[in-house]
């Protein structure tokens, strides 16, 4: 099988892509993606308007791409952020004078004081500190109350990469592969939205520069909790748009604008048959983010057969079942399924459908 390479989203120019499919004649497309586009919109058009149209729909799917990817770290800032506010809740009530021992409380305030000795607060000094929070309660690795607060450091309840395992656990867990990683909560700071990490690093410099000299690690993890608790509110209320249905809309103007028709289709001989419209739609989005996807391409009896070959050689007492693995190659995923055409057309005040 062909290998193809592909660039990083991230990584690619479009202004560049756009300039080497213009200089480029679309059968020396370097994308089979694009090339088929091409052709359904040639049938239509001719083959400047079909280039002209590829174009303008490669402007469409990268803007929706960049829009999904927004989305995508939206959700993992808006996790982070509810995770880091729960773990800072705990870490705070379990560092009470009540809650906790007099010998480990005293190791974690003179630790606060350390780490923010310089009035500095910053993500490397915060980081820092979380960090040193982790190798101080190691040596307390028999305090009932130090492994839970060390288990918030390190993961959260629901996180199955670290593991859902119990408190007098978690330490074990977490050294088992020797490496010392840096704590989850040091993580999820990192990423959490920029004016929440801003708000909280200037309410801290403020408790700081009032009582540095009784400054306790509850007060850092307090304050911490307090700041960025609202901001877990108000991100998980932001409305998000539906970038695929707006994906659509634009290819829809794109098309109608040249007096093309869109819509749905079916074939009664060939269940996997899409509409022009629906593979162009799926092809020019393919391009950009899955350039390696086959789609649309016929899995070889060879290929079939070296599936089934391995699929076969998984042991019965795998962690995963065989059950629920597929003895296919996988061909890529499919982003616009029938299902969320329909959804599309339906919205439109006038839908036909596509031989």
């Amino acid at each position: 099988m062909k290998k193809i390479s592909a660039t990083p989203f991230a990584r690619r120019n479009l202004d560049k892509e756009i300039a080497d499919l213009r200089d480029k004649n679309p059968a020396d497309w370097g994308s089979a993606h694009l090339r088929r586009a091409h052709e359904i919109a040639k049938k239509r058009l001719g083959p400047e308007k079909a280039k002209e149209i590829v174009i303008q729909a490669v402007r469409v799917a990268h803007r929706s791409l960049k829009q999904a990817y927004r989305e995508q770290l939206g959700e993992a800032r808006r996790s982070a952020l509810a995770d880091f506010g729960k773990n800072c809740e705990a870490i705070a009530n379990f560092t009470t004078p009540k809650r906790l021992g007099k010998p480990i409380r005293i190791a974690l305030d003179e630790l606060a004081r350390t780490a923010f000795a310089d009035g500095i607060v910053d993500l490397e000094t915060v980081q820092e500190f979380f960090r040193g929070c982790k190798t101080t309660l190691k040596a307390f690795g028999e305090s009932e109350t130090a492994s839970k607060i060390f288990k918030h450091l390190v993961t959260h309840k629901n996180d199955r990469t670290h593991g859902d395992i119990p408190p007098d656990e978690v330490r074990v867990e977490w050294e088992s592969n020797g490496k010392d990683r840096t704590p989850k909560i040091a993580l999820d700071y990192e990423v959490l939205p920029a004016i929440a990490r801003k708000a909280s690093e200037g309410a801290l410099a403020r408790i700081i520069s009032e009582k540095f000299a009784d400054l306790t690690a509850h007060d850092v993890f307090e304050c911490l909790r307090r700041t960025s608790e609202p901001f877990a509110t108000t991100t998980a209320l932001k409305e998000q748009p539906n970038v695929l249905k707006q994906y659509l809309a634009d290819l829809d103007a794109l098309w109608t604008n040249h007096g093309l028709e869109i819509g749905r289709g079916n074939h009664p001989e060939d269940g996997s048959y899409s509409s022009p419209f629906h593979e162009f739609a799926e092809r020019v989005l393919l391009a950009l983010r899955d350039p390696r996807s086959r789609l649309f391409d016929p899995i070889t009896d060879e290929e079939s057969a070296a599936a089934r070959a391995a699929y076969y050689k998984i042991p019965a007492d795998f962690h995963i079942s065989r059950d629920d693995i597929s003895a296919m190659p996988f061909a890529g995923d499919q982003l616009i399924t029938d299902w969320t055409l329909r959804t599309y057309l339906d919205s439109r005040p006038v839908s036909k459908k596509s031989e």
